[in-house]
């Protein structure tokens, strides 16, 4: 069943009251702030036992270089005996070049039964430089996160401050068809004017499960910064029982080139006599999904992925900032570009 009128009304205690967009940014911000402290603990922990093992590192044995690595990794490998005739074979980053044969000075703990060199006079051990790197990216994200909400729910509540316009919304779902890689779904409305089939704009809003229980065509009261052609910039979009819908962006005049819009679960696009289109709404609608069902997927994939990029970079040292940074990327991604489950 079509119609502006046969969408449901849901009252302060219902939708509004569970306020679905903020609880999905305090998530974003959340994973944002844990992600940066998780690799910050990491980071702190595995410096502490490298400065640790570095001052016990009182003893000196000649070493020779048995692998020149300069110009592809800046390390060599070295073999080395301790104290107690044990022969070791490791790697070392170097500030410059070694040749195959040449003395090697390495330092190592005399009271450690298996320890580890560190070089004596020349070249630098540097394991932490690339904690260092993905403690960099958290930082960033740790700070960028908030600040990107902050901005979107001002200007959401600048949008919602004008005065409103009647506008029939017709919700679509989103697909990147540009994107390369993990794509989210994301929450459209197509607005024309009441009276007018030619569409007016095309808003992209935060998803909301106000927005699966309406139909393919919902009166709506439109807010924004007013011009001579209608409402511009970010577009906050009140749909019937009162829930305001948080924009993504200003409303584009065109449709989206990078994204194809389909109709939402629970709306079937008929062709009618003489090739019409008509729009056939199940009724009831469908019950909205749990919109933290992407959150496992998200944080497996990002597991998995970022501990072989942390691995592959510089082993196991960077595998737990590897993972926890990807997870955390994937998951607030997906959360600002609308959080459609």
């Amino acid at each position: 069943m079509t119609g502006l009128d046969h969408a449901p009304r849901a009252g302060r205690a219902g939708l509004i009251g569970r306020r679905p967009v903020l609880r999905v940014a305090l998530l974003g911000i959340s994973v944002a702030l844990v992600g940066f402290t998780v690799i910050v603990s990491d980071t702190a922990w595995r410096t502490h036992r490298y400065d640790t093992a570095r001052a016990r590192a009182t003893a000196v044995a000649d070493g020779t270089v048995v692998e020149d690595r300069y110009y592809e990794h800046f390390d060599l490998r070295a073999r080395w005996v301790d104290a107690s005739g044990r022969e070791h074979v490791q790697r070392f980053e170097v500030d410059h070049r070694y040749r195959v044969g040449e003395r090697f000075t390495v330092a190592y703990d005399p009271n450690d039964p298996s320890p580890r060199g560190f070089p004596a006079d020349s070249g630098t051990d540097r394991d932490n430089d690339i904690p260092l790197l993905f403690l960099g990216y958290a930082a960033a994200v740790a700070v960028g996160v908030p600040l990107w909400w902050a901005i979107r729910g001002l200007r959401f509540r600048h949008a919602a401050e004008h005065p409103g316009r009647a506008m029939v919304a017709h919700p679509r779902v989103g697909k990147d068809t540009a994107g390369a890689g993990i794509t989210h779904p994301s929450t459209w409305l197509i607005l024309n004017d009441i009276g007018n089939p030619v569409p007016y704009g095309w808003q992209r809003v935060m998803w909301h499960p106000a927005v699966e229980q309406i139909p393919d065509r919902a009166e709506a009261i439109v807010r924004g910064r007013a011009s001579e052609s209608g409402p511009v910039g970010p577009l906050a979009v009140e749909l019937p029982g009162g829930v305001r819908l948080t924009p993504i962006g200003k409303v584009r005049r065109e449709p989206p080139r990078r994204f194809r819009l389909t109709s939402r679960p629970g709306v079937r696009v008929d062709v009618g006599p003489g090739g019409s289109i008509v729009i056939v709404r199940e009724d009831p609608p469908p019950h909205p999904r749990r919109w933290w069902r992407r959150t496992p997927r998200l944080v497996l994939v990002g597991t998995l992925l970022g501990g072989a990029l942390g691995y592959g970079l510089d082993g196991a040292v960077t595998v737990i900032p590897g993972a926890v940074l990807m997870s955390t990327i994937l998951l607030t991604g997906w959360m600002l570009s609308g959080g459609e489950p």
